[in-house]
């Protein structure tokens, strides 16, 4: 078996503890730029210009962006083999799609509504929809607690809107400047805490809870918040199995705030990192991880 890897730099973090523990079980890997690839309609060329010579027991791990992946995930898909992420997870990178999901499929989730109208009148509608202010506006594409905020005004929403979008490259009118992102409910007695539990297709690997160490509402690690090991209590582990099993998941993140109406799910996370993960629980995430690789591919194998 080997293991390909699509990053969007050669130091990524995640796919590092990934080849540690590929190299422990002796297995060949390749780490592919995805911005230094040439993606054709037929065939992929590396960095060399060389072609991707695809064997039957590869086996591809995608720690690009969504927005990048979705090209060669189509590409890969004729070949067979085993692949994550799949083209289902592409939704998953899109916070208003996330959210959708929850919804059909009867998640509780925090009252969301799609930007997509800045005249004013509109705006105060939705904010009066969502129970008024403080709401929070997040850019759909946003990663690591970036590009969200809380807001009080309408102004808010508006000066948020466009610093986060640069005026020359998209005009005020474009549909793509309001449609990138969307206004939440704001939960007041969640504030500052936040859970990840992380899964691997029907085994829940384990939980965190992350707490803000400033008035910051959120508690992302990478925004200095600061990560204990959770017990997962079963109604909330109840939640993570639909939710792997509805969205086709092999392996996520998965994110959930504590309300007064219960677990609300935030976030589905498939390309979720793990190092903080593993240095708060003990976990070798990566180590299960590959096992699973190994007893899928095996799976695979024997069905074809």
């Amino acid at each position: 078996m080997r293991l390909i890897f699509f990053v969007e730099n050669n130091k990524n973090k995640r796919v590092a503890r990934l080849v540690e523990e590929a190299r422990k079980k002796n297995f060949d890997y390749l780490i592919i730029n995805s911005y230094e690839c040439q993606i054709g309609l037929t065939q992929l060329f590396l960095a060399d210009n060389k072609p991707l010579r695809i064997k039957s027991d590869d086996v591809f791990w995608l720690a690009s962006s969504a927005l990048v992946n979705q090209f060669i995930i189509r590409f890969l898909k004729k070949y067979k083999n085993l692949l994550w992420n799949n083209i289902e997870c592409v939704d998953f990178s899109n916070k208003y799609f996330g959210n959708v999901f929850f919804a059909q499929n009867q998640i509780k989730t925090p009252k969301t509504f799609l930007i997509n109208n800045l005249e004013k009148n509109k705006l105060k509608k939705m904010v009066d929809m969502l129970g008024g202010f403080p709401l929070i506006i997040k850019n759909n594409q946003g990663s690591l607690g970036q590009l969200v905020r809380k807001v009080n005004y309408v102004e808010d929403i508006e000066e948020f809107i466009k610093k986060t979008v640069s005026n020359e490259l998209l005009p005020v009118n474009s549909p793509f400047y309001f449609y990138s992102f969307i206004l939440q409910e704001f939960i007041a007695e969640a504030a500052g805490v936040d859970y990840r539990v992380l899964c691997l297709e029907n085994e829940i690997i384990g939980g965190i809870r992350r707490i803000s160490q400033t008035n910051d509402f959120r508690a992302n690690i990478s925004l200095g918040g600061r990560a204990e090991v959770f017990d997962i209590p079963e109604d909330l582990a109840e939640i993570c199995r639909k939710i792997m099993k509805k969205g086709k998941l092999f392996y996520a993140g998965l994110d959930f705030i504590k309300s007064k109406r219960g677990w609300l799910a935030v976030e589905v996370n498939p390309s979720a990192q793990f190092q903080g993960f593993e240095a708060t629980t003990g976990i070798n995430v990566a180590e299960k991880i590959i096992n699973k690789l190994i007893e899928k591919k095996a799976s695979l194998n024997y069905n074809m």
